[in-house]
């Protein structure tokens, strides 16, 4: 399991710990076998040679349930990015808000400056950019394959959307 936390929390935990004495709490405390930072290995499995290869990669943010943890850590990471001197831009995706990070010009990236932006506690992921490839719209040239597919049956079907 995955869990996202910063200061306040893990004192809210560990009050939590100490001073609770609930016999619910202490059941599900007595199942959590260790708690481990989130590594360099997990952050960058593919690790910086395959960064500097593709020359660009997307850098994941952790997200907090709290608003004012995530401005902090937006702030913090773009002061980073910004004193390491690297390019980037940001970017939302998807409808819970995830910030990424876009980085680019890495082929030539010291190691050290890949050190400081992976030892930073709010990446959760750093990847190469994934690289996407035009597919042909108009169908296939091939004898084998039939340039259009029989489309299922609608009878029945509500109209959700229709096109003039």
């Amino acid at each position: 399991m995955l869990v996202g936390a910063h200061r306040a929390s893990i004192a809210a935990l560990r009050s939590v710990i100490l001073e609770r004495d609930i016999q619910a709490i202490r059941a599900n405390l007595s199942v959590i076998r260790r708690i481990d930072p989130w590594s360099r290995a997990r952050r960058n499995p593919e690790r910086t040679l395959a960064l500097r290869e593709r020359g660009s990669a997307l850098l994941r943010l952790f997200r907090y349930a709290n608003d004012a943890a995530n401005a902090q850590l937006f702030e913090a990471v773009k002061g980073l990015v910004n004193q390491l001197g690297l390019k980037h831009r940001f970017f939302r995706q998807g409808r819970h808000g995830w910030f990424y990070l876009c980085l680019s010009g890495l082929a030539d990236i010291a190691e050290e400056k890949f050190d400081v932006l992976l030892g930073f506690p709010g990446v959760r992921r750093l990847m190469p950019e994934p690289l996407y490839h035009q597919m042909a719209t108009a169908g296939s040239t091939s004898p084998h394959v039939p340039r259009t597919l029989p489309l299922p049956s609608t009878t029945g079907l509500p109209t959700v959307a229709r096109t003039t």
